[in-house]
């Protein structure tokens, strides 16, 4: 008996705090003397395990991460036979729980069944939350489930914001999920596009709304943008919220002082443009319009009207720029006047009716024409202006367009 406490006592580690030495000794005088509380029962039984079990005694004193726990053998099986994880998911996810028997885990499976969760989804689920198995499904998930419904989530919709975030399931209901679903749905101001943020962005649910989205909110009011266009920023780019708050800060201030108004709603998209591109992108997006005679002050000038330009890709940007100036005769200082001019698609929208144009002005149909009203009229009216009122050249003009008028 004495070696089996040395045994015990030498698989801790040097650094074992006195408590825990004074907890080995009181479960062996209990097994001397027999228990004097109900509790000395909990020590009392490390000594009983075999030799091999009692080294987790090490496990046990040196707060070892979780991670490092030997998944069992039937929570692994359950996982692999039920839900279809594969060996080493399920291994993983055996890591963060255990499961003593199928009942739990099967009513909980079948909850998310009864919920419309097909067995797909319900695999990604269990495999990115696993201790969701060992839940009461219907004192914990159900009023989850049934919150989000209540908030006007159809079965599709929560679906997809369940299976985009499962983690919202381990989220405390009234601790987090609904006074976080109350703060968004208080800055977008509309039921409808609360719901669909929350489905484009469904980690809004899982972020902590007092360190990621009230510090941003914060900065915008202390920069005098107006409370409407804050809840028009977190519906539109509900992604920004996990930018770290000093990154976010340094955006809002090199924004302004470009010269744009934070009272206008241009400002918050500026921000979400700005806040998507890193410097060597910004400066290099800089040197590509430079390239067709942008200074930076102009650059920044068209920024300012249509902050969308700095996202276009080079090659983009080249392409039209290229055709404008040489198939169309524009200046370049025209286009950065109507940076519209930019977003257009060459192939479905620029190509098409500059020929048509081209044609009529080559017949001496038309004279010279605003270009840019030309390229971004509506279809119908294109057509009826261009094309329509020339019955003699109408079928070549069509040839032009037809087969690409369907994607404009």
């Amino acid at each position: 008996m004495n070696r089996r406490l040395s045994y015990c006592c030498c698989c801790c580690s040097s650094s074992s705090s006195s408590l825990f030495r004074s907890l080995i000794r009181q479960a062996f005088n209990s097994f001397l003397f027999g228990p004097s509380e109900p509790k000395s029962n909990i020590f009392l039984n490390l000594f009983l395990l075999p030799p091999n079990q009692s080294f987790s005694l090490r496990f046990f004193n040196s707060g070892s991460s979780l991670s490092s726990r030997r998944p069992d053998a039937f929570t692994v099986s359950y996982l692999v036979e039920r839900l279809g994880l594969s060996q080493e998911a399920a291994q993983s996810a055996a890591k963060s729980m255990s499961l003593r028997s199928s009942s739990r885990p099967d009513s909980v499976v079948e909850l998310l069944g009864n919920y419309s969760f097909s067995q797909v989804q319900i695999s990604y689920i269990i495999q990115k939350v696993p201790k969701i198995l060992t839940y009461r499904p219907e004192e914990i998930l159900s009023p989850k489930l049934d919150f989000l419904r209540s908030k006007g989530f159809s079965v599709a919709g929560l679906r997809k914001v369940i299976s985009g975030c499962p983690r919202i399931l381990v989220r405390s209901l009234e601790g987090h999920i609904i006074p976080s679903f109350d703060f968004i749905s208080s800055l977008i101001r509309s039921d409808m596009k609360t719901l669909c943020t929350i489905k484009r962005c469904p980690s809004l649910l899982d972020v902590d709304v007092k360190t990621s989205i009230v510090p941003k909110m914060n900065l915008f009011r202390e920069h005098g943008v107006p409370e409407q266009n804050l809840g028009f920023f977190l519906a539109g780019q509900p992604w920004q919220v996990r930018t770290p708050n000093d990154r976010f800060k340094d955006i809002l201030e090199r924004v302004k002082a470009m010269g744009i108004s934070s009272s206008k709603v241009i400002f918050v998209i500026a921000v979400h443009v700005f806040g998507q591109l890193s410097k060597t992108t910004w400066d290099r997006k800089l040197e590509v319009y430079s390239r067709w005679g942008w200074s930076e002050a102009m650059t920044l000038r068209t920024f300012a009207k249509y902050p969308w330009c700095m996202l276009i890709s080079e090659a983009k940007i080249t392409a039209v720029m290229d055709y404008y100036i040489r198939e169309m005769g524009l200046e370049s200082s025209h286009i950065a006047e109507h940076p519209l001019f930019m977003s257009l698609s060459l192939k479905k929208r620029i190509i098409p009716r500059c020929s048509v144009i081209k044609a009529l002005r080559s017949k001496g149909l038309i004279a010279d024409i605003n270009l840019y009203a030309a390229l971004c009229m509506p279809e119908e009216k294109f057509l009826k202006k261009y094309v329509s009122r020339f019955p003699l050249e109408s079928s070549n003009l069509l040839k032009e367009v037809e087969p690409r008028k369907r994607n404009y």
